[in-house]
């Protein structure tokens, strides 16, 4: 035997020992990553904002690099940003204390206005705020006397899209930067955020006396989960009207780290809030969707400048599309996904970093999925992601009279997340990251549930005094709006839209998009149902929600389009195993889904009088009052009538509402396969929120 084959079989068994130690050593890893310590429900030094959002370490457990957006300051952020007043005071949370030497003070955006050749960044839309008010004009007409047919054009929207369609100047603004987003890596992306806040330091060290200073009040408070600590700060006296940045100041004058847009005060405070409600953005380098996506803050940014601009906006989830529909090769969307996460959040936090309105975030389905690796170790995990790019999963804020509830409604167990990698996984599967995501409807988590109770001063916590708002991705009550017959007869469903005089050959398409069909044209169904989750362990594939074939008896819903994301509104506590009848009770994976009934129960409890959601193609509302079910009069009929009505009784009687309670259902900022694209403009009338559907593109 020669000496390389008497060597040999020793270093193959150590190998094999070796591998079989980094195993064991990688699951006990993993098995403390899935059992860590749970922080707690809510922070007494910071009730407003997700707990677990303090918690940093799991973000650093994936294997690829998070964005890196959020870092010391933690709050406020990009997505979470402060209301401020005069003299008064902001609460800073940080990662760790301030070490000597270090500050913290506010940046007007408009000092900041030079990083828009570094951000996705085109001028406000012309004629932006014209349109918007000749569509607001025609949503109060719309709530006043529903016309019959479908929605027209007013004149003076024909008016302000032809001066759109006309400025060639503002068009040839985003060919540049299309194809950039088309074609720029991750390491480019960190190369041209690096280059922003190189950018960032330049131009606070250039105007010293732009900055306003914060001034402690006494010391960094620890939070009990970390290093993490609040820190309340002195707001100066002079406080001009404005969006503004929060800086962190290392000892001399260097920028150590930056939160755009993360506080602002308002013009009016004391006038009724309007609030901007926007969703299902679904960012992707696909160009049809990411150039909406920029009209649209191009046209939030007209409103700014033309001082119409809404209090604040609330963005509602799907801000990124992680490589589905909205990617921008067939390659991205069948190996996308655990890789190129980190890159549509960078691209994202670029396109709203340029907003010059506050805006809210919560996240959706398409920014929580979670990839793993195959063995079962976090790849890359969507709502981390999120953390380290926009802020927390949820948070609330106040504005009198309401206390908006901003909910991350895709809080599912980490597992029922997952993009389809188990036992059923076909060896296309076990290649791609896609192709098979598990689940895609809401459901909240108990942490979240029982903070959530506590911001509606419910289980002994104070009263807030407030109307409570809930703001988030799915509708709790398992809801979707689904066209009425005589919308699906008329013809606005079947002719195209003429285009206005002087549009451009390059523009038809958009302007000859269907009309996005309003609230007189859908109801809600589906109401009062809810989907079991599917495991790696079940049979049932992801195209078998497109036909459910015979024998499943969904409601019906005239013109409704049959795609998978209205079938999966809304998760109960059950697992599908081998198929839709074989249905499990659940196991201690998804022990801590909070059951639909407990979620429904809080709403009714705390006296919730709005909820506005996304997750639809389609604008819809409903309208219960007190004493009425929180699913509506028809939908409790027919709940009775398909159960038989005596066990169900008991438990709908809990659900009757206390107060009146309004659901608007928001349409696409951009997702490519919507039946239309818009968002809600919410204000006060006669003392109750009214939400005006306004048309974008």
């Amino acid at each position: 035997m020669s000496r390389s084959q008497r060597i040999l079989p020793p270093l193959i068994l150590l190998a094999i020992v070796a591998a079989a130690a980094l195993s064991l050593g990688l699951s006990n890893r993993l098995a403390t990553y899935r059992a860590g310590g749970r922080p707690p429900t809510v922070v007494a030094g910071a009730p407003w904002i997700s707990p677990r959002y303090l918690d940093r370490g799991e973000i650093q457990e994936q294997l690829v690099d998070a964005p890196g957006l959020v870092r010391t300051l933690l709050a406020p952020s990009l997505g979470a940003p402060a209301a401020i007043v005069p003299a008064g005071a902001l609460q800073v949370i940080l990662e760790r204390p301030l070490a000597a030497g270090e500050s913290l003070a506010l940046v007007p955006r408009e000092l900041l206005a030079p990083l828009d050749e570094l951000l996705y960044a085109v001028p406000p839309m012309p004629a932006g705020a014209e349109l918007v008010a000749a569509r607001m004009a025609s949503a109060e007409a719309e709530l006043a006397s529903p016309p019959t047919g479908g929605r027209t054009l007013s004149a003076a929207e024909q008016a302000a899209l032809i001066r759109r369609f006309q400025d060639q100047q503002w068009a040839g603004r985003f060919p540049p930067v299309l194809a950039a987003i088309q074609n720029e890596s991750s390491e480019d992306l960190r190369e041209r955020i690096g280059r922003v806040r190189d950018r960032f330091d330049a131009l606070v060290r250039a105007a010293p006396d732009r900055q306003l200073a914060l001034s402690p009040r006494g010391s960094c408070a620890p939070l009990g989960v970390g290093h993490t600590c609040a820190l309340e700060v002195a707001v100066p006296d002079a406080l001009p009207i404005g969006l503004y940045a929060l800086v962190l100041e290392a000892k001399g004058g260097r920028v150590a780290d930056f939160q755009m847009n993360a506080a602002y005060r308002a013009a009016a405070p004391d006038a009724p809030p309007e609030i901007v409600v926007a969703g299902d953005l679904q960012w992707g380098d696909n160009p049809i969707v990411a150039r909406k996506i920029l009209q649209w803050v191009s046209l939030m940014n007209a409103l700014a400048e033309a001082h119409r601009a809404p209090e604040a906006i609330v963005i509602i989830g799907d801000i990124v599309d992680c490589a589905f529909g909205s990617a921008g090769s067939v390659w991205a969307k069948l190996f996308g996904g655990a890789t190129d996460y980190p890159r549509d959040y960078m691209q994202a936090w670029l396109a709203l970093a340029a907003l010059r309105v506050p805006a809210h975030m919560a996240p959706g389905n398409h920014d929580g999925y979670r990839f793993e690796d195959p063995v079962g170790q976090t790849r890359s995990d969507g709502l981390l992601l999120f953390e380290s790019t926009f802020g927390p999963l949820y948070h609330s804020f106040d504005r009198a009279p309401f206390r908006f509830l901003v909910l991350n409604s895709y809080d599912l167990p980490s597992e029922s997340r997952t993009s389809r990698r188990g036992e059923k996984s076909t060896l296309f599967e076990s290649v791609s990251d896609k192709l098979n995501v598990l689940n895609w409807g809401g459901g909240l988590g108990r942490n979240q549930l029982a903070w959530m109770r506590a911001r509606l001063g419910l289980d002994g916590a104070p009263s807030p005094g407030l109307t409570p708002v809930l703001a988030l991705h799915h509708d709790p009550r398992g809801a979707y709006p689904s066209l009425r017959q005589s919308a699906v007869d008329g013809q606005n469903w079947s002719t195209l839209r003429h285009p206005p005089l002087g549009v451009e050959p390059g523009e038809l398409r958009a302007v000859q998009a269907r009309p996005t069909p309003h609230s007189f044209q859908t109801e809600e169904v589906h109401v009062g149902y809810f989907t079991p989750l599917r495991d790696t362990r079940s049979a049932i594939r992801s195209n078998e929600w497109f036909d459910l074939g015979s024998g499943v008896d969904l409601p019906p819903s005239t013109g409704f389009p049959g795609w998978s994301r209205y079938q999966q509104e809304w998760h109960v506590g059950l697992l599908y195993r081998r198929s839709f009848f074989d249905v499990a009770w659940p196991d201690a994976s998804i022990a801590d889904l909070a059951p639909p009934f407990d979620v429904l129960r809080a709403i009714v409890e705390g006296q919730v009088a709005v909820i506005v959601k996304g997750h639809d193609n389609r604008f819809g509302r409903a309208s219960m009052a007190a004493g009425e079910s929180v699913f509506g009069r028809a939908a409790e009929q027919e709940l009775l009538r398909v159960t038989g009505g005596e066990a169900l009784r008991a438990p709908l009687e809990a659900l009757r509402l206390r107060a009146p309670l309004a659901v608007f259902h928001n349409t696409d900022v951009a997702d490519i396969e919507s039946d239309g694209h818009g968002f809600l403009w919410l204000r006060v009338r006669d003392g109750r929120m009214q939400a005006l559907e306004i048309d974008h593109r």
